[in-house]
């Protein structure tokens, strides 16, 4: 009988230490889940919270096919690279020529929401930029006349380079007062 009740407390260790094997491997394995899976989220929001967008470099036309004082619209495509998948984005700015030497480019978004303006020589709104989304109207300048836009429009960092306009290529956050990078 005492044999029986030793066996039966070495069964009961027994059994003991395999739950708390049990519970160390499965403690294990979802501490392992869990950093496997977090480490990278937070990785991702830490980065794009202390990281700046470089810009694109885009060479545009030489400065000479641009006159002086007409805005003009320059599209071309960008390329963005998430992990291994690359996308091709259209894009667009205003190049406005404001003297033999001096180019002021605009990002072809408006400021409210990031809709697409033009230039309009005629009519009710002549000589200035409208977006025809929303109404919102700009100067030649970028200055906002009228309609919901907060900001005057974006203006990119420009170097004219043996004679051809070479843009750094920048989106902003649009619907907010301050000039954003996105």
């Amino acid at each position: 009988m005492a044999d029986e009740r030793c066996d039966a407390a070495a069964e009961e260790k027994l059994l003991l230490s395999r739950r708390q094997f049990n519970k160390w491997l499965i403690g294990s394995i979802g501490a392992f889940i869990a950093t496997a899976t977090g480490v990278p989220v937070v990785g991702s929001v830490v980065s794009s919270v202390f990281s700046k967008s470089q810009g694109i470099e885009v060479k545009l036309r030489k400065l000479e096919d641009y006159p002086v004082g007409e805005p003009t619209l320059a599209q071309f495509t960008i390329t963005r690279t998430d992990g291994w998948q690359h996308t091709l984005e259209s894009r667009s700015v205003w190049v406005l020529r404001t003297s033999e030497n001096e180019v002021t480019v605009f990002n072809g978004r408006c400021t409210h929401l990031g809709c697409a303006y033009n230039w309009k020589e005629s009519g009710k709104e002549a000589d200035h930029f409208v977006c025809p989304c929303h109404d919102g109207v700009f100067t030649k300048e970028g200055e906002v006349v009228a309609g919901p836009p907060p900001r005057p429009l974006d203006t990119l960092p420009i170097e004219i380079r043996d004679g051809t306009v070479v843009i750094t290529y920048k989106d902003f956050r649009p619907g907010v007062p301050e000039k954003t990078e996105v």
